[in-house]
């Protein structure tokens, strides 16, 4: 995962401090060690905190620019797609200069507008930055795997990964907004694109934002077929499969080493499956174990799994005290509340 952050002042038009900038990026560090990258321009800044995956050399670092410098990309995810949607565009006559997922959205957005989210198959949160229209364009993927938070103020916008980097750029201290902790409590989550922060909203799954200099204009570009369509038991058992083996090689593309959370039960037991059936080797698979009992314990089931396909395999051990110790690290991570215990493991 990397981390994204940035100010768009478009209704003061005070330039976007480099402080700020530096203060989101210092808070979102622990997203992205490898690297680091920054810009500002007038009202406008970004910064962004790397993990390297794909192209781990510094071509690959961003912001990311476009040849005639006039779009700025900064992406936090992975296209899984992005060889098929690059060998397309590469029939069309265009050229790359690094192999990453990054330069397939920059350029895509460069030819199609915003009706190239309809093409990406990931799990992404992205600001395009257009120098010359001045307007930023931001979007979040399908199902809100990768998360996009962003805030209204006298001055603009400020929107970050996470929560907490908004809190270093607020003139304020952080509020509870009342409403959603009800919500919180009744349901266990919070609904819709609020926060348990006043003044503090997500880009919701499946939505994009443009930001130009008469403020932000939200849209859905994507939702679920309002209702699934009439198949057999066994053609839905065989589009399932289908799809499965279908996500599990698109996510396999990386230029670093790949692992599994392993818990011993059907699903993670089939990706290691599907990963072995696709020739993949050295497999490193992980488990987390809870000592809280033989009834809690499913390590056994992982060990038969990762002993038939002969994964390279880890098993990680909770004690109770240990659990507890994890919560404070939980919470600064998560910045809203969980109801979740297994995001402990993760």
């Amino acid at each position: 995962m990397c981390g994204i952050a940035g100010i768009y002042n478009f209704r003061s038009g005070r330039p976007a401090a480099p402080s700020d900038l530096r203060a989101m990026g210092t808070c979102l560090a622990h997203r992205g060690p490898d690297d680091e990258g920054y810009f500002e321009e007038g009202p406008l800044g970004l910064a962004h905190k790397r993990l390297t995956i794909l192209d781990t050399s510094r071509r690959g670092r961003q912001p990311m620019f476009t040849e005639d410098g006039q779009l700025a990309l900064i992406f936090n995810g992975e296209v899984y797609n992005f060889l098929e949607l690059r060998a397309d565009l590469e029939a069309q006559g265009h050229t790359f200069q690094t192999r990453t997922d990054t330069e397939v959205i920059l350029r895509l957005y460069q030819i199609e507008g915003e009706a190239m989210l309809s093409r990406l198959n990931g799990m992404f949160a992205f600001a395009i930055w257009d120098r010359r229209t001045k307007c930023l364009f931001i979007a979040r993927d399908r199902l809100g795997i990768k998360p996009l938070y962003y805030t209204l103020s006298a001055d603009g916008i400020a929107f970050a990964s996470e929560i907490k980097a908004l809190f270093t750029v607020s003139p304020e201290p952080p509020r509870v907004n009342l409403e959603m902790l009800d919500a919180y409590m009744s349901v266990g989550y919070v609904p819709t694109e609020r926060t348990l922060f006043q003044g503090i909203e997500k880009l919701q799954p499946g939505w994009c934002m443009t930001v130009g200099q008469d403020g932000p204009r939200l849209r859905q570009y994507w939702d679920l077929a309002p209702a699934p369509e009439e198949m057999s038991e066994e053609e839905c058992v065989r589009r399932s499969i289908g799809l499965l083996r279908d996500s599990v090689r698109l996510q396999l593309r990386s230029d670093v080493p790949l692992g599994v959370f392993l818990s011993g039960g059907v699903d993670s037991s089939a990706v290691v499956a599907l990963m072995h059936e696709m020739g993949i080797r050295d497999i490193r698979t992980f488990t987390v174990a809870y000592d809280f009992g033989p009834e809690f314990d499913e390590t056994r089931y992982a060990r038969q799994v990762a002993k038939k396909f002969g994964t390279i395999h880890r098993e990680i051990f909770v004690k109770p005290e240990e659990f507890r110790d994890f919560i404070p690290s939980l919470v600064w991570h998560m910045d809203e509340p969980v109801t979740e215990s297994a995001a402990i493991s993760l």
